[in-house]
């Protein structure tokens, strides 16, 4: 779903850049995403692991999940 939503989201950003958001939309200043594929390779190392060292973190929506994470790596 994720997937879906940004490549509909870059879509529309490189047909109406400027009307939506008043600049054009420039591919030399994307940031590549790589986190993803780093976290699969290391979950699947985890896994892989007689003693997987996994964590679920959990809390409400802005509580800075994704920060703590981020941070602790």
């Amino acid at each position: 779903m994720t997937s879906r939503q940004n490549r509909h989201l870059t879509q529309i950003l490189e047909q109406d850049a400027d009307t939506i958001v008043g600049t054009d939309f420039d591919h030399s200043m994307l940031v590549p995403r790589i986190v993803k594929s780093e976290l699969n390779t290391w979950f699947a190392a985890a896994m892989a692991a007689s003693d997987p060292m996994l964590a679920v973190i959990v809390g409400e929506r802005y509580d800075g999940k994704t920060w703590l994470v981020f941070d602790w790596l």
